[in-house]
């Protein structure tokens, strides 16, 4: 019994390694992020929104179980930056029943990604 629970568990893994790959060639080859991003041809298209891109890309991290925030938050500001926005990565530190623990976040003019109060959890590192 021990072996088919193993067996199913790197099949699960192996899906979503699978399932991960086709999302980034689809989006690689269906939609070209450069035309999207700086369309000088569709005047209305012209930017994508800092909201649309939080909160779509939190979805999709959300459905393929991406949950490292330090990766997150590189995607994201990526995404950010090609779209012409100001996008930082901030980082925390704190200490829980003697483990140092840290978790990172995207600020982007005044806003960020992550609530009030899970920021106020952690210390700021000073990136200065």
């Amino acid at each position: 019994m021990t072996k088919f629970i193993n067996y199913l568990t790197k099949i699960f893994h192996l899906t979503r390694i699978i399932a991960k790959v086709l999302i980034f060639i689809f989006i690689r080859r269906v939609i070209d992020f450069e035309k999207l991003i700086n369309t000088t041809h569709k005047k209305k298209y012209t930017k994508i929104s800092k909201d649309f891109l939080i909160k779509y890309s939190n979805l999709i991290f959300r459905f393929f179980f991406i949950k490292n925030c330090f990766t997150r938050s590189l995607v994201l500001r990526e995404l950010l930056l090609k779209s012409g926005e100001n996008a930082d990565i901030e980082i925390g530190i704190k200490k829980e029943n003697g483990i140092l623990i840290s978790h990172c976040w995207i600020k982007s003019d005044g806003k960020y990604t992550e609530k009030k109060s899970v920021r106020n959890d952690f210390k700021l590192l000073d990136m200065g």
